[in-house]
């Protein structure tokens, strides 16, 4: 079911697929945990140390030569309980990707409920809407 959200004020993120398209060729679950992962860490320092930032919205890099489908969408008020701890109790210390496996659990239970399908519909009023639907992944 498609949920419409106001995306004022929000913190758009639009990975550069060029830069992104090799590490494709190795697509794997892990992959895909460490996709998350980046996003959610943006999302959490975004909400930690800027102001009046309600929402996150991180456009997942599609495979080379394909159309953008998927975003992550965090709203601050979500995250109360990270956000009171330091981050590192979330995220886990060390290189980026490079996680332990509780830590990947909390990354999975924490983003992949925030994955959704997009498209681009127009409004009544002649202005872009971006319609969400939450993904289905593994079906």
């Amino acid at each position: 079911m498609a949920t419409a959200e106001p995306l004022e004020p929000s913190v758009l993120n639009v990975r550069d697929s060029v830069e992104l398209a090799s590490q494709w060729r190795r697509v794997s679950q892990a992959r895909g945990g460490v996709l998350r992962r980046e996003a959610l860490e943006l999302a959490l320092y975004t909400f930690k140390y800027v102001d009046g930032i309600d929402s996150v919205l991180d456009f997942v890099p599609p495979r080379p030569k394909a159309r953008p489908t998927y975003t992550l969408f965090f709203r601050r008020s979500d995250f109360a309980s990270q956000l009171a701890r330091p981050l590192r109790d979330t995220l886990g210390v060390g290189q980026a990707g490079v996680t332990t496996a509780p830590v990947a659990d909390r990354i999975e239970r924490l983003t992949v409920p925030r994955l959704f399908r997009f498209k681009l519909a127009q409004s009544s009023g002649g202005g872009a809407i971006l319609v969400l639907d939450p993904a289905a992944l593994g079906h």
